[in-house]
């Protein structure tokens, strides 16, 4: 199975957000999420996770699960949330003040075009 890009783009938007100080909102598909204390804080099948240096730790994307420690409602609990259900990145910088959104496009193995068999030609 070919790697979705989210996997390789979420651990960079971390160490962005840690070498900048930028605070990273996660829009993340709820359909696709299977902690149920997460389901509590979705709105319209949509849920956004406020991803901060200062009150997260763990933040590590393994295998295509981006997992991170943090506090709901004053508990602490390990969200388990799959790469692929992150259907964006707001980030909001600290230091300036600025906001962008990144949105992630949807991702399939289909979309993935053939590699083609590489040939060989005598070059004199």
């Amino acid at each position: 199975m070919k790697t979705p890009p989210h996997a390789h783009l979420i651990p960079a938007i971390r160490n962005w957000m840690l070498e900048t100080f930028t605070v990273v909102h996660l829009r993340v598909d709820a359909t696709l999420l299977e902690d149920s204390f997460l389901q509590d804080y979705q709105k319209d099948g949509i849920i956004t996770l406020s991803v901060s240096p200062s009150a997260i730790t763990g933040f590590d994307v393994v295998e295509g699960q981006v997992t991170f420690s943090a506090r709901f409602n004053g508990r602490t609990h390990t969200a388990f949330v799959p790469a692929t259900s992150v259907l964006g990145i707001t980030a909001f910088n600290t230091t300036d003040d600025t906001r962008a959104y990144y949105p992630l496009p949807p991702w399939s193995v289909s979309e993935i075009p053939k590699a083609t068999k590489p040939t060989l030609s005598i070059v004199k």
